[in-house]
């Protein structure tokens, strides 16, 4: 992967909050795990690492611990995959949050 101008993204990955659900925390952790690879963590690496382990503990608001598995919003299942009826939208994990923020765990690990 080559990014032309990962201390741009890095500023501006930094800079975002978004963390209304699975893909907006994934996005930002995917970008900047990649972004850090290519500056040789030579650029805002301690900002980034609390970046990260902030976004681990956003993750546990997404966690059900009694079922196990991760929500793709806070609070409810998803109802809808691209137009298509899945669930009533109850309080429990899903199959699309679950891979994402496991695999989010796994790049900031």
């Amino acid at each position: 992967m080559n990014f032309k101008f990962p201390k741009t993204i890095i500023e501006g990955a930094i800079a975002l909050r978004n963390n209304k659900q699975a893909c907006d925390n994934f996005n930002i952790v995917y970008v900047l795990k990649y972004c850090n690879e290519l500056t040789n963590a030579s650029y805002r690496y301690s900002e980034i690492r609390n970046f990260m382990l902030e976004r681990l503990r956003i993750y546990k608001e997404y966690y059900y611990p009694k079922i196990g598995g991760f929500s793709l919003y806070k609070n409810r299942v998803s109802n809808m995959y691209y137009g298509a009826y899945l669930s009533k939208g109850r309080h429990e994990p899903d199959i699309y949050g679950t891979p994402l923020f496991l695999w989010g765990i796994s790049l900031i690990a």
